[in-house]
């Protein structure tokens, strides 16, 4: 699997904060016809109001899509077979694993990801995954990058995780350290150097899977670009 070609898709993310409307006619115009989105912080309302809207750009594929427990059974019927989505990806919480285990018809599609949370780090670990039965994991590479940095016993048991459970996707956010980061967790930001993805220069290899998901609040014309840098450093 490490030596298919990696799939570098930029993320859409849909959430109060953000003016997510304007993507659907920059989809329209442009040549990107394969995307992630990033629907976790999304209501419900948002999400019907999405769909109606992604339906009417041709040859859209998603697949790749970020959500949350609040997530109902059609909605990943609707978007397997409308735009081709074969991952789904949620935070490790108490309220995810329940999730999993409601929707065992995608229980190959869905996985479960590393954060900074206090939830994930009892809930990452190769013990609590395996004992749900969680098929596949994504991997938040700056919430790994953190731990590496300021909290040692959570990344060891990242890692071994990791080691023992297929890696599906991956997301990459800015991240540069500080000694302030010790005490506050990573957020999704919007990326002002290219110097705050260095980071993942120094990732093992055997944690870059085939899918690459930018995670950002950059416009997507700038995440264009944040892509092809990143493809420069992923090979």
């Amino acid at each position: 699997m490490q030596n298919e070609p990696k799939k570098f898709l930029i993320g859409l993310r849909v959430s109060k904060k953000i003016d997510w409307q304007n993507y659907l006619g920059w989809l329209n115009v442009s040549q990107e016809k394969e995307i992630a989105l990033l629907l976790a912080q999304s209501s419900i309302d948002d999400r019907r109001e999405l769909y109606k809207g992604l339906e009417k750009i041709d040859n859209l594929k998603i697949p790749y899509i970020e959500i949350s427990s609040t997530f109902e059974a059609w909605e990943l019927d609707y978007l397997t077979s409308t735009f081709q989505t074969g991952i789904f990806g949620i935070d490790a919480s108490p309220a995810a694993f329940s999730f999993v285990s409601t929707m065992s018809k995608y229980s190959t599609n869905i996985a479960l990801k590393n954060t900074n949370s206090k939830d994930s780090y009892n809930l990452f670990t190769d013990e609590s995954l395996t004992r749900a039965g969680v098929l596949s994991i994504g991997l938040d590479l700056a919430a790994l990058e953190h731990d590496r940095l300021y909290n040692k016993k959570t990344y060891q048991s990242s890692v071994h995780a990791l080691d023992h459970h297929n890696l599906s996707v991956i997301h990459i956010k800015p991240f540069v350290a500080a000694w302030y980061k010790r005490w506050l967790p990573v957020k999704p930001l919007r990326l002002t150097s290219l110097a705050e993805l260095h980071y993942i220069k120094y990732v093992p290899a055997n944690y870059i899977s085939n899918l690459v998901i930018l995670d950002n609040n950059n416009l997507p014309e700038e995440q264009l670009e944040i892509k092809a840098y990143i493809a420069t450093i992923i090979k």
